[in-house]
């Protein structure tokens, strides 16, 4: 028997819904298995926690100092908009 799924609705801009349709029809499956896949692999871990999610572009994990030095500034940027 199939696990039971609960409906939620949720409002998005146009563009973060295109976003999530470009990245689900990528992996040939429906936008809401997309969404359930991601809080499965990015899940709120309670309160007094703020998640922070980093796109790395590919092309940097072949390059450890491109990366790291991207990375730097990923991380400046992430201190300035947490501590202001």
């Amino acid at each position: 028997m199939s696990k039971k799924i609960n409906i939620m609705s949720i409002s998005l801009e146009p563009e973060m819904h295109d976003l999530l349709k470009v990245h689900a029809k990528k992996k040939k499956i429906p936008v809401s298995e997309f969404v359930r896949s991601w809080l499965d692999k990015y899940p709120f871990n309670g309160e007094n926690v703020i998640p922070v999610v980093l796109d790395v572009p590919e092309h940097l994990t072949r390059d450890r100092d491109s990366l790291a030095s991207f990375l730097a500034k990923k991380s400046q940027i992430i201190v300035s908009a947490l501590c202001g």
